[in-house]
């Protein structure tokens, strides 16, 4: 039977919440699974797919490849899943739920409680 390692040891914190990170969801989950690996629960060292923070690609627009600034600001904001529900419902997401939207892994699965929100994030 394999170990579970958890990402985040509540047990360590006396489940003190969390309540947010510094560093960014990419180099978290990167560490998380170089740990993983080093303990022999994976066979390589980072086994997601994915492309990085979805974030990071509105970032790479160029301004200059639009023909005005708007149309700029729109794309940017499409490319956003964030900005897209600030801008469409003045939504604001708990830091979990950043994390969760902003993560590009074809596979993700998510361990949380009653009343956070899971569905608000799908």
């Amino acid at each position: 039977m394999a170990r579970y390692i958890p990402e985040n040891n509540y047990l360590e914190t006396n489940y003190a919440p969390i309540g947010g990170f510094q560093e960014s969801m990419c180099n978290r989950c990167e560490a998380y699974y170089k740990m993983l690996y080093e303990q022999g629960l994976t066979d390589s060292p980072f086994p997601p797919i994915c492309s990085k923070s979805v974030e990071d690609v509105a970032l790479k627009l160029d301004i200059n490849s639009f023909s005005s600034r708007e149309e700029y600001e729109d794309a940017t904001i499409l490319m956003d899943p964030m900005a897209w529900a600030k801008a469409e419902f003045d939504w604001e997401p708990r830091f979990y739920q950043r994390d969760m939207i902003y993560c590009s892994s074809r596979w993700k699965l998510y361990r949380l409680g009653r009343r956070s929100g899971k569905t608000e994030a799908m």
